[in-house]
């Protein structure tokens, strides 16, 4: 999960707020976006997503691309075609977490890309005394070590915490000032409609608010609190804005540019009910689908290369439970 702070403040891009639920009543809004436009707050339906699935698939029952078929269509001037998401454990969710995050964007017609995670984060989701990790603890999470899935400090890793919550690292686990442990949070790589990025105060609150209500909740010890200008609150899973908004996405001296560019394993949840969930495990096909939308010129070609060296860091597997035979060599009897 990226450690550096995110989060636009432009509000010239088309806002959720003033977009009715695509499934909802005309006249019925989301509290939580309703006040964000000035409009008095209603009591929102409260919507009833689908039963949890184990796999991201098709919406739609579109078919995707075999391994196979994918090395025969993958040549110069071919155009790799969109894979099927992994399951959701694979990329660091749950399956209500997944659920939650396609009934939002389907509801509000808008693309939710969502950064992959690690599976060492899922044990510690909605368990008692532990936080997701917010925005400025630049400490990472412990992958192969004896605290997995929880931000730990250690020999030549400091704590590095920006985030003016205090917190500490006794025994090289880090815990904010209730004692609570820290786990990876909900990132998001972009949100966005029509080709154009949502900034994270039209969103964050609304979609924070969703997984609340339709995925595990978390229970950090201490009374509940708001921080930042995007009022997150300490147990929200999504810490902050998405990547693609960041002042900083195309900066190569800003923390020696460890976070510029697109960061490779991305799972879009379609706000098209008919459409199905895409997986993009490199750099090329995250920008591929940002070319499609218009959009390729959120990234510079540095920051475009720079997110192409950590492509080998990704080893999301594609999910193809589809195989198209009809393109494949016919085998001779």
């Amino acid at each position: 999960m990226s450690n550096a702070p995110k989060g636009g403040t432009s509000h010239h891009f088309p806002s959720l707020a003033s977009l009715p639920d695509a499934r909802a009543n005309s006249n019925t809004r989301s509290g939580s976006l309703s006040s964000l436009s000035g409009a008095p707050p209603m009591r929102a339906q409260k919507p009833t997503p689908p039963p949890p699935s184990d796999s991201l698939g098709s919406l739609s029952g579109a078919p995707s691309m075999s391994p196979r078929t994918r090395r025969i269509l993958d040549k110069p001037g071919v155009l790799v075609p969109p894979h099927a998401p992994p399951p959701p454990h694979e990329i660091g969710m749950t399956p209500k977490e997944a659920t939650a995050l396609r009934t939002f964007a389907v509801r509000k017609g808008a693309d939710v890309y969502v950064r992959d995670g690690g599976p060492t984060r899922l044990p510690h989701v909605g368990k008692t005394g532990t936080r997701p990790k917010p925005a400025g603890l630049y400490n990472k999470t412990d992958k192969t070590g004896d605290h997995p899935g929880l931000v730990v400090t250690g020999p030549g890793n400091a704590l590095d915490d920006h985030s003016g919550l205090g917190f500490d690292d006794p025994a090289s686990v880090v815990r904010d000032k209730h004692g609570n442990t820290v786990h990876g949070d909900i990132d998001l790589q972009r949100v966005d409609r029509g080709g154009q990025k949502v900034p994270a105060p039209e969103y964050i609150e609304a979609l924070n608010a969703h997984l609340r209500s339709f995925s595990e909740t978390a229970r950090p010890h201490g009374p509940d609190e708001t921080y930042t200008a995007l009022r997150v609150h300490t147990d929200d899973k999504v810490q902050h804005g998405a990547h693609d908004e960041w002042a900083e996405r195309n900066s190569m001296t800003y923390n020696g540019g460890r976070n510029a560019g697109p960061l490779p394993g991305v799972t879009k949840f379609s706000g098209n009910p008919k459409a199905r969930g895409e997986h993009y495990s490199t750099t090329a096909e995250y920008r591929q689908e940002l070319r499609s939308k218009g959009a390729e010129s959120t990234y510079s070609r540095a920051a475009y290369a720079r997110g192409a060296q950590r492509d080998t860091e990704v080893s999301a597997p594609h999910s193809n439970p589809v195989q198209i035979t009809g393109l494949l060599p016919k085998i001779k009897p």
